[in-house]
């Protein structure tokens, strides 16, 4: 059998005069009914951790068919086949998805600030910020980081998986690093988060030696981090001197800071 044939009672004949009203129902039906079948099989568990993936509470049978059909199972018979050999491992697909696709609760972000308090506490945190370097994209303020937020975010984005490219047309330099992790907060729904991106000189001696971008990160605690993108080892305060980098000692004067 075809896996939409597996699936046929899922679906509403296109003729049918209510089908706008039923073939939702029978997309929240076989959303349940997938939520029991992940309990019993890892291959399952995975596909639903799939369909899922963007918080999905119902989907269209086809949805599954066009998965399966992406991995190559056309037929229910080949797809057991698979659940039969993965279920005799130790491979766990599910473990894979969360890997990949790492999840941050936004809920715990509770503690808001103004664009006004939040430059107060890059100031008093040691950031020098020269009068319009600074550039704060929400006026509706920003949410404080729960201090245990702040290494989860490096752990669990990946920017820092990717090499450092300087080749044409291809390109991937701090900057980019930088925006990577950025990116894929606004992909988690935490752009309100008080994490900025940083360009600024890299001092050794006094002398200004480099420019760079990184991230600055702002705990419920007031502390504020300075993280790498490029390298999640690389976390300190402003305060704190510098290391990590090759012949840089000191963060000099901030040419940009953007929320």
């Amino acid at each position: 059998m075809t896996i939409k044939e597996v699936l046929s009672s899922y679906y509403i004949d296109l003729d049918h005069a209510l089908y706008d009203v039923y073939q939702p129902i029978q997309n929240m039906r076989l959303y349940a009914d997938f939520a029991t079948w992940a309990l019993t099989d890892k291959t399952l568990n995975w596909l639903f951790k799939m369909l899922t993936k963007y918080g999905e509470t119902s989907f269209h049978p086809d949805t599954v068919v066009e998965l399966c059909s992406n991995m190559g199972f056309m037929t229910w018979e080949k797809l057991q086949a698979y659940m039969t050999a993965v279920n005799g491992t130790d491979f766990s697909g599910t473990a894979l998805f969360e890997y990949q696709n790492p999840v941050i609760d936004v809920s715990r972000l509770t503690q808001k600030v103004t664009y006004q308090e939040l430059y107060y506490i890059l100031r008093i945190n040691g950031i020098k910020i020269p009068v319009g370097a600074e550039n704060f994209t929400e006026p509706d303020g920003y949410y404080l980081l729960p201090d245990d937020m702040v290494q989860e975010i490096l752990d669990k984005f990946d920017s820092d998986k990717y090499p450092y490219v300087m080749d044409f047309p291809e390109r991937r330099t701090c900057r980019h690093f930088s925006h990577m992790v950025k990116g894929t907060m606004a992909r988690h729904g935490l752009s309100l988060a008080a994490v900025g991106i940083v360009s600024a000189e890299m001092m050794w001696d006094g002398e200004i030696k480099s420019a760079h971008s990184f991230l600055v990160m702002v705990n419920e605690s007031r502390e504020v981090y300075y993280a790498d993108g490029q390298d999640d080892t690389k976390l300190w305060k402003p305060t704190e001197p510098v290391t990590g980098y090759s012949g840089i000692d000191e963060v000099g004067t901030v040419r940009l800071i953007e929320f």
